[in-house]
């Protein structure tokens, strides 16, 4: 036997379909609302708990924190949880919660740093220079690309002192005196009165002059 549907029985079909599947989604959507509700209570709990020295209790509470919300979107609470295991005594555990958290977040120079001062205190000193080292490599990332933006926002609008400084500042940040002592003269052409710009330009020239000097003291020892 066909069974033959008619349009309007088969529409009213399809709407009902379409309301289980908004029904099913609403509902999960709240399930998903009071796991959270109840993860952020688990954090807040773990962290009251640290701060009165139950250690042992505010791991279990962060333990239960990451079952809730699976993959956490940031690392702080591997950074609570590091330091827990540390006030505990447990350093090379506090070590492994960085190095997990570091697998998540490759890019967090913060975790990288962290690892670096535990591992120096717990006697790696070649682990903790190879860290440190990484800290300075993701710090030169970040500023490169805030650089990035600079260029193409003064790319569109190079009559903006206020760009100019900021990527001066950045240079200065990397340790690109030239440059930045370009960006501020490129300001103070736009904006021969820019305060921050001519100290800025005092602090370089001081720089500079003093690299100078210590150039030729090298070249005259040599």
């Amino acid at each position: 036997m066909i069974l033959i549907v008619s349009g309007a029985l088969g529409g009213e079909m399809a709407e009902d379909f379409r309301l289980q599947s908004v029904a099913i989604k609403v509902v999960h959507e709240e399930v998903l609302a009071e796991e959270m509700d109840v993860a952020k209570e688990c954090l807040s709990s773990g962290l009251a708990k640290k701060q009165k020295g139950d250690f042992e209790a505010a791991l279990l509470e962060f333990d239960r924190y990451l079952e809730l919300v699976g993959e956490p979107k940031n690392h702080l609470v591997f950074i609570y949880r590091a330091n827990t295991r540390k006030s505990l005594g447990d350093l090379e555990g506090a070590i492994q919660e960085l190095t997990t958290a570091m697998s998540l977040f490759p890019e967090n120079g913060d975790l990288v740093a962290r690892r670096a001062a535990f591992l120096r205190n717990n006697g790696d000193i070649a682990g903790a220079v190879a860290d440190e080292k990484r800290v300075d490599e993701l710090r030169k990332i970040k500023i490169l690309m805030h650089i990035e933006k600079l260029n193409n926002g003064i790319a569109s609008s190079p009559g903006s002192a206020f760009l100019y400084m900021e990527r001066a500042k950045l240079w200065v940040k990397m340790g690109d005196a030239d440059r930045a002592m370009q960006d501020v003269s490129s300001a103070l052409e736009i904006d021969s009165q820019n305060l921050m710009a001519i100290r800025l330009k005092k602090k370089i020239q001081y720089f500079l002059n003093d690299k100078g000097s210590t150039k030729k003291d090298r070249d005259s020892d040599g």
